[in-house]
């Protein structure tokens, strides 16, 4: 659904930004505007639309943790950190088991 969403947006601005070049390509060759102000005119539109494609970009990602956040799944980051924490939890337990073997066995005639 959201991989739609994403596709669809972008399609629009895709669509939006030919349509103004072609516009834009049809005023300079009837010679109503010049070639610099259809490059102007050309590369605000296209600044406008990367504005808008990382609007987009922006709010498919908050829609998508919140749907993250909903399921119950913890997004891969903080399990990458859980996962580090348990490694060195993991380790610590192991050194302290060993260190208390020895003393036993130290203490053992």
């Amino acid at each position: 659904m959201i991989e739609k969403m994403a596709s669809i947006g972008l399609k629009i601005v895709k669509n939006t930004t030919d349509k103004v070049k072609k516009s834009v390509d049809e005023l300079v060759e009837k010679r109503k505007i010049s070639q610099e102000e259809g490059n102007s005119i050309l590369n605000d539109v296209l600044d406008y639309a990367n504005g808008k494609s990382k609007d987009l970009e922006k709010l498919l990602a908050e829609i998508v943790e919140k749907m993250i956040n909903k399921s119950g799944y913890m997004p891969y980051s903080e399990y990458e950190k859980l996962k580090r924490r348990v490694q060195i939890l993991e380790k610590l337990y192991n050194q302290t088991v060993q260190n208390q073997s020895n003393e036993i066995q130290r203490y053992q005639p």
